[in-house]
């Protein structure tokens, strides 16, 4: 076994990394979980949001996550160790709970941080890059980085620069001609 933060306590069981998949732990519930939760404006108590028929909870890992600006529609990165990730889009109820779950992208290498911009394309940085997908999961762009992206965000001079992290010893930029929906 590896170490993967040697500084936290020692039983706390997510120091341990274990190099081979599945997980060993979550802290979402005993064994390997991957669930969604709504914590509500003023409110203390998250809510699970991922409880509809389909969701399977014990072989995905939700990665990354943004949603539409106006609130309607929330897209979650499902990272697997197998390469055979996703996109998974729904609307999003008043109450904040979650309906009409659906795939929007099929086998992602790899899946993690999201971001989107003013078209409500998404980006979704993974084990080749960043790729850009359209509102109905058609790939629009590639980014390729020579090894993984971790993360993806929008910011600069008119909230148009597009900031990756990745593989693991660099930031790249990219001036891109739509605006992050992102807000700082």
């Amino acid at each position: 076994m590896r170490l993967l933060r040697p500084y936290w306590d020692n039983t706390d069981p997510r120091k341990i990394n274990n190099p081979g998949w599945p997980p060993v732990y979550s802290e979402q519930g005993p064994g390997i979980a991957g669930h969604v939760y709504y914590l509500a404006p003023g409110s203390n108590t998250l809510v699970r949001v991922t409880t509809m028929a389909g969701w399977q909870a014990n072989n995905l890992f939700p990665n990354g996550i943004v949603g539409t600006p106006d609130g309607k529609k929330l897209y979650v990165n499902n990272w697997t160790g197998d390469n055979s990730g996703k996109i998974v889009a729904f609307d999003i109820n008043h109450d904040g709970t979650l309906s009409n779950m659906r795939t929007l992208v099929n086998n992602l290498t790899g899946g993690d941080g999201m971001s989107m911009d003013e078209r409500g394309n998404i980006y979704v940085s993974h084990s080749d890059g960043v790729t850009g997908f359209d509102p109905q999961g058609n790939r629009i762009l590639n980014i390729p980085l020579g090894g993984s992206g971790s993360n993806n965000v929008f910011a600069g001079h008119n909230n148009k620069l597009l900031f990756i992290t990745g593989p693991t010893d660099r930031v790249t930029s990219v001036m891109m001609k739509v605006k992050g929906v992102e807000r700082f």
